[in-house]
C-alpha cells in the first residue's frame, strides 16, 4: 500500500493495545479518505462506507500467540497484510 495510505490505517489499528475492541479503517466516499474508528464488535462501522481492514483487539485474539504483547500481535499482523490489495479496494472506493 501505498505509504500515505498505510499510515493513515495504523493509528486505528494500534492505538487501543491496551483494551479490547476492534479498531478499523474505512473509505469513506462521501468523506474521500480513510476514517479510523473504534468500535465494541463487529456491528459498528462509518455509515457510508465498509470496513477494509479491521482488528480483533480483544485478549483471545492473540492471547495464546503473545500473551500480553498486544503490540507484537499488532507488529505481526500488520506485517501479515497484503497492502496491495487493501491499496486497490481503497482507490476503487473513491
Amino acid at each position: 500500500m501505498a505509504d500515505s495510505s498505510a499510515a493513515l490505517m495504523r493509528p486505528a489499528l494500534s492505538a487501543p493495545r491496551a483494551r479490547g475492541g476492534r479498531p478499523s479503517t474505512s473509505p469513506s466516499p462521501r468523506a474521500g479518505r480513510l476514517i479510523n474508528q473504534w468500535g465494541s464488535d463487529h456491528t459498528l462501522s462509518v455509515a457510508d462506507s465498509a470496513v477494509l481492514i479491521a482488528l480483533d483487539m480483544y485478549e483471545r485474539a492473540f492471547h495464546m500467540d503473545y500473551g500480553a504483547k498486544a503490540g507484537a500481535y499488532v507488529d505481526a499482523y500488520m506485517g501479515a497484510l497484503d497492502w496491495t490489495n487493501a491499496d486497490k479496494v481503497f482507490k476503487a472506493s473513491r
